[in-house]
C-alpha cells in the first residue's frame, strides 16, 4: 500500500490517505483523492506497475 501511495502521488497531483476503520470490521484502505481524470491516471499508473513486476517499485 506504501508504494502504491508513492506511485500514485507521483504520477498525478492526487492526495492519498490511509483509512483504516474499526467496526463492525477492520478494514485498510487507500483514499486517492483529486479530479476524476487524476484520480483514474493515479489508478493506472499503479496497474501499470503492478503488471511490469515488483522490482520497479
Amino acid at each position: 500500500m506504501v508504494c502504491a501511495a508513492d506511485v500514485a502521488e507521483k504520477a498525478v497531483g492526487v492526495t492519498v490517505e490511509d483509512i483504516r476503520g474499526s467496526c463492525p470490521q477492520n478494514m485498510i484502505m487507500l483514499a486517492i483523492f483529486g479530479d476524476t481524470a487524476s484520480v483514474e491516471a493515479a489508478m493506472d499508473e499503479i496497474k501499470q506497475r503492478e503488471k511490469r513486476g515488483v522490482e520497479e517499485w
